[in-house]
């Protein structure tokens, strides 16, 4: 499910902008600070399957 929200070139979509309330985000959304969240997900689920 994580992997379907890389692109080919790598960029990472379904980005919400930076806002004071939710917003609406699609394939094309991207921001650099998505890619954090990623990998702290990608990490987060890895120890969960560790165990």
């Amino acid at each position: 499910a994580l992997t379907s929200a890389v692109h080919p070139d790598g960029k990472l979509g379904y980005v919400q902008k930076v806002g004071d309330q939710p917003g609406t985000a699609g394939y094309e959304s991207t921001n650099v600070y998505g890619v954090g969240a990623f990998l702290l997900a990608g990490s987060e689920l890895y120890q969960l399957i560790k165990k």
